[in-house]
């Protein structure tokens, strides 16, 4: 054996190089897996055989001798001996009834040169930003840490530590890769991060599209797209449905997909209730009162009318900021389900789905008192009635 270093990759991958020999431990038995990240990471500390058995096999520990374990171990050595000749009882050593990984042969391992490089960032002057640092951390990082162990509560408390790190420092370092134009360097990072993180997809949307992959563009935020509203409920950022459209911009501009569809009739988030025009009020109130007739579910419809509190005509002015004050009130205080107009020049129709005739006398009153209180100087009373809203058999 010469004294060649021993490579070993945990983060996208689990495997062990050792002078063009590489040994895969990714598609091995989670033990097995599991055993011999916990002797690397702990090296040059011993491990004493009940830890061991105790992150292997929780509550069902193995007997007092030990034998399950002992097999594992046998196991191990046997894949290391892949390496060369003897390998396995090189570089695992057992003494005084605990296991450990051996001092003799020079390891480094992508995780900790990755955390190494992250406290030399994190440690650095804060301008200017250690770029060049950031950049070989981000390029170590070829996914997730040991992916063939899934959930393991061992590895995932430290899979999701070190995602966390990887995003922070590719948020940071992604701006300035843009502003020279490093477009397959944005890509190879974007690749390996989060395939829900937004901020990553919209990055790597951007580098596609200044690559000229359009269509790959359009694939990746259409399948975001369906993920974040199937799990979710809410729509991609701003910031990717306008390079979604970029992306298309090119395309037959009299097709329409199903999500430029969606977003298109989709309301936005801080949506209240629906103000329209009188005519689109009048067959919204024809949709909405076929449906009711069909659920049988209750529907009624407002009139609020502004006059003078001694009777005379409303001066013009009066009216207009009355109507405006009362119109704010509406979209703050119906339900996001709700739609009004202004039918004349001093009343509003209101449309309450679902609400019955004292439903509907509640929020005609809940309207009355907002305007009250809110502008308690006014010389304008509302008028309010309530009835229901049926369609023609």
């Amino acid at each position: 054996m010469s004294e060649t270093l021993l490579r070993v990759q945990m983060l996208g991958d689990f495997s062990l190089d050792w002078g063009g020999r590489t040994v895969s431990i990714t598609n091995r038995s989670r033990k097995l897996s599991l055993l011999l990240a916990i002797l690397l990471l702990e090296r040059p500390r011993p491990v004493a055989c009940l830890q061991l058995a105790q992150q292997l096999w929780k509550e069902d520990l193995p007997p007092a001798s030990f034998s399950p374990l002992k097999a594992l171990i046998h196991r191990a050595r046997t894949l290391l001996d892949q390496l060369w000749e003897g390998a396995g009882q090189a570089l695992i050593i057992s003494q005084n009834g605990s296991y450990q990984w051996s001092e003799k042969l020079s390891a480094v391992t992508d995780l900790e040169t990755f955390q190494q490089l992250c406290r030399k960032i994190k440690n650095a002057p804060e301008k200017p930003f250690p770029l060049s640092l950031a950049r070989q951390a981000l390029a170590l990082y070829q996914g997730d840490f040991l992916p063939g162990l899934g959930n393991h509560p061992w590895a995932a408390s430290r899979r999701e530590t070190l995602r966390q790190q990887y995003l922070q420092l590719a948020v940071q370092v992604l701006p300035a890769l843009a502003e020279t134009r490093q477009w397959q360097e944005i890509l190879q990072i974007t690749a390996v991060g989060d395939t829900e993180d937004q901020t990553l997809c919209r990055w790597q949307m951007e580098a596609l599209l200044r690559l000229g992959r359009r269509q790959q563009s359009i694939r990746l935020y259409e399948a975001l797209y369906q993920q974040t509203l199937s799990q979710r409920g809410v729509l991609p950022s701003p910031e990717l449905r306008a390079l979604y459209r970029e992306a298309r911009r090119d395309q037959d501009p009299q097709s329409v997909t199903a999500v430029t569809l969606l977003e298109q009739l989709r309301e936005t988030e801080d949506s209240g209730a629906f103000f329209c025009e009188f005519d689109f009020f009048q067959a919204i109130c024809r949709i909405i009162s076929r449906m009711s007739q069909r659920t049988g579910a209750p529907l009624h419809c407002a009139l609020l009318s502004l006059t003078a509190a001694d009777g005379r005509t409303l001066a013009p002015f009066i009216l207009s900021r009355a109507m405006n004050h009362l119109q704010e009130i509406l979209l703050a205080r119906l339900r996001r389900g709700d739609a009004f107009t202004r039918c004349s020049a001093f009343q509003f129709a209101l449309l309450l789905p679902q609400a019955s005739y004292i439903n509907g006398q509640l929020v005609c009153r809940r309207i009355t008192r907002t305007f009250i209180r809110q502008y308690p100087h006014s010389h304008v009373l509302i008028q309010a009635a309530v009835f229901p809203l049926t369609a023609k058999s």
